[in-house]
């Protein structure tokens, strides 16, 4: 079952998912890797049982009960905080060297040179020799943005982490997770360096910082873009901060005068998380710290275009009252219909609301995933997780797998997908690189057509899962037993990853509630003919969906007698895959099974590893024998499911079209000349594109000469050995 997040946020924990310390990486294995492609090593300190819907069930029930009065979600505390300032106190100025949104002119006669080299801000002596002699002897003055630097401050949490297990879960934190986040974020953005401290307010964030060194609010931190306060307090100002089932929250606290967030912090609840839970702390922080950069609904109002420096949204800001997803109508600040637009319409669940970003870049990325070119944008949460108006996650029904969703499953479900990158890109403050190792194309829905997103997760008429959504929900009915627990005699399949064997979540009401578990009201949606028929994860617009996991592929250690099929193998290579058995008794069994899988980038395949045989699998669902059975078939899993990179690496970075009509799937840039598979854009390239700020000016604002075309294209060759890092 997957955990979920709260505001910036408060993450609630709905099943305990355990996540393995090896990854997959590229070719060799199923086509998703995890964190950048590094893998932790750590002395697991005990074993874990995969098996575990006893644990599973009683954290659902936890969820389901309602939260303590006295708890508050720390991303709404500080957003109420900030709604009581005055927008001069959420604003610190910072020095910039030659930050072009501050120039004060029009750069739109400039050219910008684009590189996909990782050293971004040197050049190549040897090539600046070879300049032609028609090119100027004086280089021009340029702006380079450098990958952001984050300092984590972490006095408060040394503060906090009282007991022998708190320290170890604090010193993991500084010591692996802290440093992966921050490797995370500055392999993905860059920004015009800040040149002198940020300077830190006294009683920065809310007052939830009491113990921030003098020394830091004297003279502010140097050597940074973005300063993030760490701490692993349980509650703060006689507010619960941590539940029983709460891991970690965020918020920003201060902008720039360019409205990029600078101060920030992030809170985790230590005694919630496990020393051996090291890619869920990983995951839960890169989420966070994202919250904090711009995925903010508190932030989308200050999102700049990213040629001039203006706001999207005109200032100063003014309160209109809009109607929320929740069913409310509010007095709100609300974004430009440049940035967020309202959506409403009915199904046979009856009438329903969401709001879509609708920036340039997140338009056409989303328009790639789903193969739907009729999108106007990607559509937020309309369940939110805390007291938004419009939601502050991706919508969990079409983004299942992604990082920003509202909810985290495995690491495999938690993919930093083009999609988020691209709505930072879009923000106005950062440039980013398509290209890091981070970036995963999200096989939920990818290439599945306009009917995915705008149709029926369930055909009541059939009471199945439609062509479109095949793979991603499910339509087998989980018994529950006398225990009260899921029946193993039930139909297991595959999570909607293939990392997993999972259970559906979908389950007959009239024949037995678990325990403790609250019983079905009129609200409840069903998409069956069966009213009976219901969900508990109700966070995918009630659409059953295989998240109720019993055991991870990746694990090594799984159990031997869990495996349906003697040959399966667990390890970092495996996925999932449906067979079929013959029982002579009891009929046709499906379940789940384990097996290494591999993606060929050069015939655009994969390959099941089976019996000690690779079998290749050329179509999505072909069904294969077991080689040493004639009573059992599995299917190929289909491949944008497993190797997801085969489809239009990044989405072509928002700066193309991902034409599906092609085999394999491939992406037809916007740039003609750009020939990089993901429009990344060419070693060298002149580019004045409107949606993008610029990396390298080379017009000189402060002189009175420029070049001409000619004497550009003179340069270019020399300056080829640029690397600006603006992908």
């Amino acid at each position: 079952m997957k955990r979920q997040y709260g505001q910036i946020a408060v993450v609630s924990l709905l099943v305990s998912t355990v996540l393995q310390n090896a990854s997959a990486n590229g070719d060799d294995a199923a086509g998703i890797r995890g964190r950048g492609g590094k893998t932790h090593q750590f002395s697991p300190m005990l074993d874990v049982d995969q098996s575990r819907n006893d644990e599973q069930w009683q954290e659902i029930m936890r969820h389901k009960r309602k939260d303590n009065g006295d708890f508050i979600r720390i991303g709404e505390l500080a957003s109420i905080h900030r709604s009581m300032m005055q927008e001069d106190d959420l604003h610190l100025s910072v020095e910039y060297s030659d930050h072009p949104h501050e120039r004060g002119k029009d750069i739109d006669d400039g050219f910008i040179f684009r590189s996909l080299k990782d050293d971004r801000s040197t050049v190549n002596n040897e090539a600046l020799s070879a300049t032609p002699s028609a090119a100027p002897s004086v280089a021009p003055s340029v702006t380079i943005a450098k990958p952001i630097r984050i300092a984590f401050e972490t006095t408060e949490l040394d503060i906090n982490a009282s007991s022998q297990a708190d320290s170890a879960i604090a010193d993991l934190i500084k010591n692996t997770v802290l440093p992966e986040i921050k490797d995370t974020w500055s392999s993905l953005l860059s920004v015009s360096p800040v040149v002198e401290n940020i300077p830190i307010p006294a009683g920065a964030c809310n007052g939830f910082l009491p113990n921030i060194p003098s020394n830091f609010i004297e003279n502010g931190i140097g050597d940074s873009d973005l300063v993030i306060f760490v701490s692993g307090a349980s509650s703060v100002n006689g507010k619960v901060l941590c539940e029983q089932s709460s891991l970690a929250g965020a918020s920003f606290c201060y902008l720039d005068q360019i409205d990029r967030p600078i101060i920030g912090f992030i809170n985790f609840c230590l005694s919630n998380l496990r020393i051996n839970d090291v890619e869920q702390i990983i995951n839960v922080g890169v989420h966070e710290v994202a919250h904090i950069l711009g995925f903010n609904d508190d932030l989308f109002k200050y999102f700049r275009d990213f040629d001039t420096g203006n706001p999207l949204t005109p200032r100063p800001f003014k309160e209109t009252v809009v109607d929320c997803v929740d069913g409310t109508r509010r007095k709100v600040e609300l974004a430009s219909s440049k940035t967020l637009k309202k959506i409403e319409g009915k199904d046979e669940n009856g009438d329903h609301l969401h709001y879509e970003i609708i920036t340039p870049s997140v338009q056409q990325v989303v328009r790639n995933q789903f193969n739907c070119p009729s999108l106007e944008g990607a559509r937020l949460e309309n369940q939110p997780t805390k007291s938004s108006c419009t939601g502050g996650h991706w919508d969990e029904r079409l983004f299942f797998t992604e990082t920003m969703g509202p909810i985290l499953s495995s690491k495999s479900a938690a993919l930093l997908s083009p999609l988020t990158v691209a709505l930072l890109e879009d923000s106005g403050f950062y440039t980013v690189n398509y290209t890091s190792p981070y970036v995963e194309n999200s096989p939920f829905g990818l290439g599945s057509g306009c009917d995915f997103v705008n149709g029926s997760c369930i055909d009541k008429s059939k009471n199945e899962v439609p062509e479109a959504f095949k793979g991603y929900f499910c339509d087998s009915v989980t018994k529950i037993g006398d225990d009260g627990k899921i029946d193993s005699s039930s139909d297991s399949t595959c999570d909607p990853t293939f990392s997993s064997i999972a259970y559906c979540d979908l389950f007959d009401f009239s024949k037995r509630i678990p325990d403790d578990f609250p019983t079905p009201d009129a609200e409840r949606k069903s998409y069956f003919s069966d009213q009976n028929l219901g969900v508990l994860f109700t966070e995918a617009d009630y659409c059953p969906t295989p998240v109720l996991t019993t055991v991870e592929c990746s694990n090594s250690k799984s159990n031997p007698s869990q495996r349906f099929y003697p040959g399966e193998i667990y390890g970092k290579d495996s996925k999932c895959v449906f067979t079929e058995y013959s029982h002579p008794k009891d009929g046709i069994i499906r379940k789940g099974a384990c097996f290494p899988t591999k993606c060929n980038h050069h015939n655009h395949t994969a390959t099941v590893y089976v019996d000690g045989e690779n079998i290749p699998c050329t179509y999505d669902g072909e069904r294969h024998d077991f080689p040493l059975t004639t009573s059992a078939v599995f299917e190929c899993p289909p491949l944008r499911s497993i190797c997801p990179n085969l489809f239009c690496p990044a989405m072509c970075s928002g700066n193309g079209i991902c034409d599906y009509e092609s085999n394999p799937p491939k992406c037809i840039c916007e740039d003609e000349t750009d020939d990089t598979d993901g429009c990344y854009g060419v070693d060298f390239h002149y580019f004045s594109d409107k949606k993008h700020l610029p990396a390298l000016s080379i017009k000189d604002p402060n002189s009175s000469s420029s070049l001409t075309l000619n004497e550009y294209i003179g340069i270019g060759s020399a300056l080829i050995s640029i690397f600006l890092g603006f992908i």
